[in-house]
């Protein structure tokens, strides 16, 4: 029996093999594999790019041309934008400077408040520590009579010595 099935197996590994080697190896497993190398590469993808072009239509007289800068009196229109760009910016500290005020006076007046109920507070803690120290001096018992003392006096009967 032994002799049959080594027969049995021969047979079967050298279908196997004719079989494998009449299919393409690539397609084994269901799909091509590619090498790693193609996998990584760049891809050699076209775009085009649309040109487009605009007209734009720009005032001269906000711009400040090479001229202006290199004559020794500047132009009237380097004046004019040298002005307008100040007056812009003084402008916004203006606005800011409106806005910083405001919130001073607020806040100088929520100090103000904080201030008056710090005050508060203190003298509230004031008359509480003046408070504790008078409750420790007036339960009038002395402290040489806590020793007679076990609890009979509040009842209305004083020890017998």
């Amino acid at each position: 029996m032994s002799e049959h099935s080594g027969e049995e197996s021969k047979i079967n590994s050298n279908t196997a093999t004719t079989i494998l080697k009449s299919v393409d190896k690539d397609l084994l497993a269901g799909r091509k594999k590619g090498s790693i190398k193609e996998y990584f590469s760049p891809r050699n993808i076209v775009t085009k790019k649309k040109n487009s072009s605009k007209s734009i239509q720009v005032n001269l007289d906000k711009w400040i041309s090479e001229n202006d800068l290199c004559l020794e009196v500047p132009s009237e229109t380097y004046w004019k934008v040298v002005a307008e760009k100040r007056r812009k910016a003084l402008a916004e500290a203006l606005n800011e400077n409106e806005i910083l005020h405001k919130s001073l006076s607020l806040l100088t007046k929520e100090n103000l408040k904080y201030k008056k109920l710090l005050d508060e507070a203190n003298s509230f803690i004031e008359v509480c520590k003046e408070l504790m120290s008078d409750t420790a001096d007036d339960t009038g018992i002395e402290i040489d009579d806590t020793k007679i003392c076990n609890g009979t006096i509040e009842n209305g009967i004083e020890p017998i010595e």
